[in-house]
């Protein structure tokens, strides 16, 4: 296993690349080096916010680079050794049971039975047209930093072939780092908010804070606190006195037909909260006049 001082040395050597995990496995292990690829991802790609969550065949290749149908034949494989369970989504995560019943299997720091337990081996992730494979990088990066060990031991470590290791020896001997080789850190960028949600119901007070607070936490669509405010100040435009105002917003906090179903259904009409749509809700509210504005019709 690399220490945390290589995981350092990896990243400077391949700054900006994105650097997996390989579970450690036990000579004795009966798992092909794609079985192990796949447990690997879903035990260390496979994460929101630090935990574990399942994983769709698609994005295990995705991730990882391998063919689908290799994925789907390794999950299953997984699934008859209880390492791996099919969700109610269809998609896949590890399964700890399997991890207990096969505990000589794993590599263990210590004699805990969790993931945290585990020995592993770092690897930088092969782009899309690079020509090594992820056993290429493997070889790669052990010769790099964990020089001398012979074919047999880099074979029992990966759980591959003597033959395999000395091919990727060969492909790889004298090789000079190509960052076009290597996949770039993925990342998801998460959306930005204009400002946080309990700041902007601050602002508002009595029945029209319930009433942004219930148009705030539907969906299809959702509204944004842009289009909160874009009908607020469109309704405060149209009902110029303050008493006018207010009983516009209890008659749209009310229940039936009037009250907050119709908000949301022109909402789901219109697709989202434009002007047009917000013109054609008061005018089914009996709130704008026809003559001023005809239905379908913009501000």
């Amino acid at each position: 296993m690399q220490s945390k001082k290589n995981l350092e040395q990896i990243k400077e050597r391949f700054p900006g690349k994105q650097i997996n995990r390989l579970l450690s496995f036990r000579t004795n292990c009966p798992l092909s080096m794609s079985e192990r690829l796949t447990y690997s991802f879903l035990a260390y790609r496979c994460r929101r916010e630090g935990k574990l969550i399942a994983a769709s065949i698609r994005k295990l290749s995705r991730l990882s680079g391998m063919h689908r149908d290799t994925i789907s034949k390794a999950v299953h494989s997984l699934k008859e050794y209880n390492l791996s369970q099919r969700t109610s989504n269809n998609k896949w995560a590890t399964n700890r049971p399997g991890r207990e019943k096969y505990p000589e299997w794993f590599g263990w720091r210590t004699q805990g039975r969790d993931l945290k337990d585990i020995a592993y081996h770092y690897f930088p992730q092969p782009a899309e047209k690079s020509p090594l494979s992820i056993i290429d990088a493997m070889i790669y990066l052990a010769d790099i930093f964990d020089p001398g060990k012979s074919n047999a031991c880099l074979a029992g470590r990966f759980g591959i072939t003597w033959n395999t290791v000395n091919t990727s020896r060969r492909k790889v001997a004298g090789l000079k780092y190509t960052p076009d080789w290597f996949m770039d850190i993925q990342f998801t960028q998460k959306p930005q908010r204009s400002s946080n949600k309990h700041d902007f119901l601050q602002q508002f007070q009595g029945a029209e804070k319930y009433l942004v607070s219930k148009m705030m936490a539907t969906s299809q669509p959702a509204w944004s606190q842009q289009d909160v405010s874009r009908f607020l100040k469109i309704a405060k435009d149209h009902r110029p006195t303050t008493d006018g105002y207010d009983n516009l917003v209890y008659t749209l906090v009310g229940n039936g037909p009037s009250g907050f179903d119709a908000i949301m259904q022109v909402h789901r009409e219109a697709g989202s909260m434009t002007d047009c749509g917000i013109g054609l809700l008061l005018y089914r509210l009996g709130l704008l006049r026809q003559q001023t504005n005809p239905p379908g019709d913009c501000f």
